[in-house]
């Protein structure tokens, strides 16, 4: 069981790209079916594979070499001490990964990524039908994921 939590990023790296490649298929499906929405759906599933297949590749490289102790803490050598200091390398996953929220955040509000992900919906499955509503569900996503970093750096 310790080997599912020691290498907790790469399985994350894996269902990411599983997802990537069921996202490609779904892709070439409906873009086959709806023409005029092709570019959508590619556009859907070319940033996932970029924006997560990254953040999932740094992590895991992190974690196998070594670097990471975010989502793997090390033992402390004592039960009293239950944090650990997060290293350079924790900081710098830590700091994409808030360039990609902010990055995904003004695509969402600024760029119409709403309506786009309203529009093509078929592509993800339980996506909101309206775009004020996927504008809402987004910051709590957000704070769910900030939550679990404070948590963690709380100890």
């Amino acid at each position: 069981m310790n080997i599912l939590f020691r290498y907790t990023s790469l399985i994350g790296l894996l269902v990411v790209l599983a997802n990537s490649i069921a996202f490609y298929l779904r892709a070439e499906r409906l873009g086959n079916r709806e023409p005029e929405k092709r570019a959508g759906y590619w556009l859907i599933a070319h940033s996932w594979l970029l924006y997560f297949g990254g953040l999932a590749l740094i992590l895991a490289a992190g974690e196998l070499l070594g670097l990471a102790t975010l989502n793997n803490p090390r033992p402390t050598g004592s039960v009293l001490e239950t944090r650990v200091p997060l290293t350079w390398f924790d900081w710098f996953a830590l700091g994409v990964i808030a360039v990609v929220f902010v990055r995904f955040s003004i695509w969402l509000y600024f760029r119409d990524g709403a309506e786009l992900l309203v529009a093509h919906n078929e592509m993800l499955n339980g996506m909101p039908g309206s775009p004020t509503s996927a504008k809402i569900l987004w910051p709590l996503a957000v704070l769910a994921c900030v939550g679990s970093v404070v948590y963690r750096l709380a100890g």
